[in-house]
C-alpha cells in the first residue's frame, strides 16, 4: 500500500463500463505494489463488465493463481482512460492505472499529481512528476 506518516493513501475514482453509460463511485487505497487495478467482481458485474480473458498471477508468498481480467473506463479527478482490472474481492488502485491517468504519487505530501509522459524513444516512455 502506499502511505504518508503511516496513513494509508485513498482516492475517489469513478468506473464505468466501455460503454460509459453507467458510473460507479467508489473510494479505493493505491498500492503500487499491485501491477493492474483490482475491483470487486460484484462491482464490475453491475456494470455490466465481463471477464476479457484470464491472466496468471503471483502472490508476495510464492502463491499462484489465475484471475479474470476486463476492461472499463477509470476517472480520477479529470483524468479519465480506458484500463484493464483484475475481477477480485477488494478493491485496490495499482501502478498501471496510475500511469494510463498521467498521475503519480507525489513522495513529499502523500497525494497523487499529475506527471508528464517523457518519450525516450520509439517504444519506451517514463512519467515526469510536475516540479
Amino acid at each position: 500500500m502506499s502511505s504518508v506518516g503511516g496513513a494509508e493513501l485513498r482516492v475517489a475514482v469513478e468506473i464505468a463500463g466501455l460503454d460509459r453509460v453507467r458510473w460507479q463511485s467508489l473510494e479505493i487505497p493505491v498500492d503500487t505494489r499491485e501491477s493492474l487495478t483490482v475491483l470487486p467482481r460484484t462491482l464490475l458485474e453491475g456494470l455490466g463488465v465481463a471477464p476479457s480473458g484470464s491472466v496468471p498471477v503471483e502472490f508476495p508468498d510464492g502463491r499462484t493463481a489465475i484471475w479474470d481480467v476486463g476492461d472499463v473506463f477509470i476517472r480520477i479527478g479529470d483524468s479519465e482512460a480506458p484500463d484493464t482490472v483484475f475481477f477480485g474481492d477488494e478493491a485496490r488502485l495499482g501502478r498501471h492505472t496510475l500511469a494510463a491517468l498521467l498521475l503519480t504519487i507525489d513522495p513529499a505530501t502523500g497525494r497523487l499529481d499529475r506527471a508528464t509522459a517523457l518519450m525516450v524513444g520509439p517504444h519506451a516512455s517514463y512519467l515526469i512528476p510536475h516540479a
